[in-house]
């Protein structure tokens, strides 16, 4: 589960808060980074 919040954290108290659930493998074709190696960078991504 990933936690979505407003960029201002003040509306966050007021319920501008999603939750992202995802399951499955890791996939690179789904979330890079600019560099085209996002896994090595932010670590292997748990679901």
């Amino acid at each position: 589960k990933y936690a979505l919040v407003d960029h201002a954290l003040s509306r966050a108290t007021k319920g501008l808060i999603g939750i992202l659930e995802v399951d499955g493998k890791a996939d690179d074709s789904v979330i890079l980074d600019k560099s085209g190696d996002s896994r090595k960078q932010l670590g292997e991504m748990k679901h």
